[in-house]
């Protein structure tokens, strides 16, 4: 668990995907992510978990504190 501060924890992902990690994903898929990366894949660390927030994912998976599934992906508010 990483502290971000202001009384926000989380999980913190560093690094890139091998080449071969991208074959498990459909190029739909691969679509999505690329989209994600270009729309907010440079904005600080607060404003990701500000962006995350937002969404229906994490609203709907705030009890059970369970990882997110990236089906949700398909449904994002600042990614068109």
């Amino acid at each position: 668990m990483v502290d971000f501060g202001e009384g926000i924890q989380g999980e913190q992902l560093i690094g890139k995907l091998k080449e071969s990690e991208w074959e498990e994903f459909s190029e739909a898929e691969v679509e999505v992510l690329q989209e994600v990366v270009n729309t907010i894949g440079k904005a600080s660390s607060k404003t990701d978990i500000t962006i995350s927030h937002e969404q229906f994912a994490w609203q709907h998976n705030t009890e059970e504190k369970s990882p997110i599934s990236y089906q949700y992906g398909f449904h994002l508010k600042h990614v068109q």
